[in-house]
């Protein structure tokens, strides 16, 4: 078995009480465990660092080079 852990770090720009509604009324947010989907992300953040796919669920670089690895073709 192979396991990893991958990080992301997200700050927002400060938001106003209108944008917060406007996401909240417009937008399915409790489909996403942080409440916001990547649309969200590009609309409220200031700065984003690590890997932006895992906030989407996986790593597909990441699972990529850990197949090839470990001798699988992709």
């Amino acid at each position: 078995m192979h396991s990893y852990s991958e990080e992301a770090v997200i700050k927002f720009r400060k938001l106003s009480d209108d944008e917060i509604r406007d996401y909240t009324e417009n937008h399915s947010v409790l489909d996403f465990a942080a409440a916001f989907d990547m649309k969200g992300i590009y609309r409220f953040a200031e700065k984003v660092s690590g890997d932006i796919c895992v906030m989407s669920g996986l790593s597909v670089s990441r699972l990529i080079s850990t197949l090839r690895a470990n001798d699988v073709k992709v």
